[in-house]
């Protein structure tokens, strides 16, 4: 019965394993509660979160609002969309993996470039949070792993009874 429940929701195949699709609801909904906290703050003060991006010197200063505005809510939706759209679910996670990349190399730039006394901003616009560093890098990795699992476990946001079937 939950098999069958798990399957109709997208949560992997009719033929995937139990306790296979009960890791691939367990990461969407680690990774939405993930992204739901990041980017609920930032959404509420885009001036802060501008601040932010600002400070980490990689972007144009007229890209810079812009990202501020729609980042955030491109967290969010992709959060959701993991939890409660199953034909998403596949490209969320996908986008979700793209920003985690994006991410990492921007804070890799970054302290490449000896700015090191900034915030990260990824949970936070507080201007005096934790500074970035290594552990941002190797926490965005454990949760790409945890974003690759999703993408491998929903193969394409269809279940088998779903994909059409040409004549």
């Amino acid at each position: 019965m939950v098999n069958n429940l798990l399957a109709r929701l997208g949560f992997g195949s009719r033929d995937t394993a139990l306790p296979i699709r009960l890791l691939i609801l367990a990461g969407c909904v680690v990774l939405a509660a993930v992204f739901l906290r990041a980017g609920w703050p930032k959404a509420n003060d885009p001036k802060a979160f501008a601040i932010m991006v600002y400070r980490y010197e990689f972007l144009p200063d007229n890209l810079v609002n812009v990202t501020a505005i729609f980042m955030p809510w491109l967290e969010i939706v992709c959060a959701l969309a993991l939890l409660f759209i199953p034909r998403l679910r596949y490209a969320s996670a996908w986008l979700i993996a793209l920003m985690l990349l994006g991410f990492s190399g921007l804070i890799g730039s970054a302290l490449a470039r000896g700015i090191t006394d900034i915030s990260c901003g990824c949970f936070s616009v507080d201007p005096t949070g934790g500074h970035i560093g290594p552990a941002n890098i190797v926490r965005n990795v454990a949760l790409l792993a945890a974003t690759s699992f999703v993408i491998w476990g929903t193969r394409g946001g269809m279940t088998n009874d779903e994909i059409p079937k040409s004549e």
